[in-house]
């Protein structure tokens, strides 16, 4: 009889010891779940040379790598997706722990992000026409309303240009991404279109066309004066915020 008390006793400390394991190992398994979430989330559009997808399917380029490199500096994990620009300015201003790149930093802008500048040297802007369209004559922004001009929406240079007294019904034709609103310029379909030198080198080159097929006509002369930043959401965990702050402060100092 004592025997089958011990032997009862036995078993329910035995069920009573692996429940406590299991619950352990589920704890110590959610706990390393989290801890393996990237601290951050950044989106930046398709951009070559500065944005893109490599053949791996990782986003690189020149911006990328800058990025990259903070993060790392910082001791901060985070997932880089490659996006269209009106979601990604979307996402960085709405969530926290989310973050834009490379975005420039205006007065506009200024209230609504944590900034980390800059990412990259002064990148001008200049727009463009076809070389074999002897119709268009620029010989300021104000002529440039004769014609249809590609942006991408809510874009730096969008904004800009509205503030400027474009409007998107007449003088700007809004489209998702660069990519798109290139294809319709070579196409013929668009009159002038917007891109940093280097952009439209490498844009050219990809479609096996001559850097004279494009001629610059203007230059936004604010984008010189505009740093290109990384940008994160005002809600963002501070201690990320303050270790990307050090890094930009002590790079900034050299």
């Amino acid at each position: 009889m004592s025997n089958g008390i011990e032997y009862g006793r036995h078993l329910k400390a035995m069920q009573y010891l692996k429940y406590h394991i299991y619950v352990w190992l589920i704890a110590m398994s959610l706990s390393f779940s989290v801890v393996a979430q990237p601290q951050l989330q950044l989106y930046t559009e398709h951009w070559p040379p500065y944005n893109y997808l490599n053949e791996q399917g990782q986003v690189v380029g020149r911006a990328t790598q800058a990025v990259r490199g903070a993060l790392e500096a910082a001791n901060i994990d985070a997932d880089i997706h490659l996006t269209t620009w009106a979601r990604a300015y979307n996402l960085a201003k709405t969530r926290a722990n989310h973050g834009i790149f490379a975005i420039y930093k205006t007065a506009q802008r200024h209230q609504l992000f944590h900034w980390f500048c800059p990412i990259s040297a002064p990148t001008p802007m200049f727009i463009y026409k076809r070389s074999d369209d002897q119709r268009i004559k620029v010989h300021s922004l104000a002529d440039v309303k004769q014609y249809t001009l590609a942006v991408s929406r809510d874009g730096w240079t969008h904004q800009h240009l509205r503030q400027q007294g474009f409007s998107d019904e007449r003088h700007l034709d809004v489209a998702a991404s660069i990519e798109v609103s290139m294809t319709k310029f070579l196409a013929g379909r668009l009159d002038l279109i917007l891109n940093t030198e280097a952009a439209m080198t490498l844009a050219l080159r990809q479609r096996e066309l001559s850097a004279n097929t494009v001629i610059k006509v203007w230059e936004l002369q604010q984008s010189q004066r505009t740093p290109l930043c990384l940008a994160v959401n005002k809600d963002s965990d501070p201690q990320l915020v303050q270790a990307l702050k050090q890094v930009f402060d002590e790079k900034n100092k050299r």
